[in-house]
């Protein structure tokens, strides 16, 4: 419509705020997680929710890097900070993005759903994953697969009520699963 045009439109001046399409993207959220060094992850209320949710909290005791802790005993890295981190990484992309002067495509044809759809892809990438999981799912791909996963995750109700697929429902209601 025209009135969505003009809108847009307007998003190329530098009075436009990139923190009305998404509240992860202000740059002065009171409550960060940091997990990449100089980049906080914004953890707003929403944001918090997913990544307490005990289905993706038990992504804490899955390694990321399988053996290698055992040849480099300080690489730790869970799935949980992995995902975090992720999350940390591509609202920093964004930023970067919607604020480059030189070029306001973005900020013109982006909308809050694209940058939703975007933000939950990048916290619950991993959902569905395990120790070693990659190596399972080459092995032999018919018996594991982490995309699969991930959408019976959702709505599990073994880790408790509200299921991850209810809170993203009640937080995030433009993110479409399935």
């Amino acid at each position: 419509t025209i009135s969505e045009l003009i809108k847009r439109l307007s998003r190329m001046s530098n009075q436009h705020s990139s923190n009305l399409l998404a509240p992860e993207l202000d740059n002065w959220q009171p409550d960060t997680i940091n997990i990449v060094v100089n980049t906080p992850a914004p953890f707003t209320n929403r944001v918090a929710e997913i990544f307490n949710h005990p289905a993706l909290r038990r992504l804490k005791k899955a390694i990321a890097l399988g053996w290698m802790r055992d040849i480099y005993p300080g690489a730790t890295h869970d799935r949980w900070a992995h995902s975090i981190g992720v999350f940390s990484g591509l609202v920093s992309y964004y930023r970067a993005l919607l604020a480059d002067p030189a070029l306001p495509t973005l900020r013109i044809l982006i909308d809050n759903s694209d940058l939703e759809h975007a933000f939950i892809a990048a916290m619950l990438h991993d959902l569905g994953q395990t120790t070693f999981g990659h190596d399972f799912e080459e092995a032999f791909p018919p018996l594991f697969s982490h995309e699969e996963i991930v959408l019976k995750l959702l709505n599990d109700d073994y880790f408790g009520k509200p299921t991850l697929g209810q809170i993203l429902e009640k937080y995030w209601p433009g993110v479409e699963m399935g």
